[in-house]
């Protein structure tokens, strides 16, 4: 960052407290350029961890045998378990698809 002083000096005090006030104003804003480049990802984990748990209440409800609808189209969810096609919980439409990862 180049340096540009503007003003006569009559001592080297003066030069000195010059440079020390641009430092501390340079500093500061470095700190500020640091601070604003940091994410605040609170907002996005809190977000996640709703949705994982509505999507887990949903899959424990449906196992349980209970009778979910898509929020959206309004028809009941399905649990699917089988080996030929993918699991998880979908609606007829596919407006909402939960995909499932089975152990072994």
């Amino acid at each position: 960052m180049p340096l540009l002083l503007l003003g006569h000096f009559t001592n080297s005090h003066a030069l000195r407290a010059n440079l020390g006030v641009i430092d501390t104003k340079y500093k500061l804003m470095h700190y500020e350029m640091i601070k604003m480049a940091k994410l605040d990802f609170s907002a996005i984990n809190k977000s996640a961890a709703n949705s994982f748990n509505e999507q887990r209440n949903v899959i424990k409800k449906i196992g349980k045998g209970a009778t979910v609808l898509c929020s959206v189209c309004q028809s009941p969810l399905k649990l699917s378990v089988s080996a030929k096609s993918e699991v998880g919980v979908r609606c007829q439409k596919g407006c909402t698809s939960i995909g499932l990862e089975l152990e072994d």
